[in-house]
């Protein structure tokens, strides 16, 4: 994807949150050998973290990173609350250094 890029392009990633309230209460309840509640598409499960650290190996910047759920109602409470970092879904968006 960098080599695509124009010189003020962004590559913007869009992915479900490892760490997302969602399969943090899976995990403690049925315990982490559960079967996988998700798109049979997405073969990782990233954090923050790993986005970071991957994109920082490719020479880009990250210019924002965002938490979101596509359920409004939730998507309020977790920010009013100041857990955003708990919402399933991760929005981030880099460019080159």
């Amino acid at each position: 994807a960098v080599h695509h890029l124009d010189k003020d392009g962004m590559f913007i990633i869009t992915t479900p949150n490892s760490f997302g309230i969602h399969r943090v209460v899976r995990d403690c309840c049925f315990g982490l050998n559960s079967d996988p509640i998700c798109n049979t598409q997405h073969t990782l499960w990233h954090s923050p973290r790993t986005l970071i650290t991957i994109l920082s190996r490719y020479d880009l910047e990250i210019v924002d990173i965002k938490f979101y759920s596509y359920n409004k109602i939730m998507h309020l409470i977790f920010r009013a609350l100041g857990a955003e970092k708990l919402l399933p879904h991760i929005f981030l968006a880099t460019k080159k250094k």
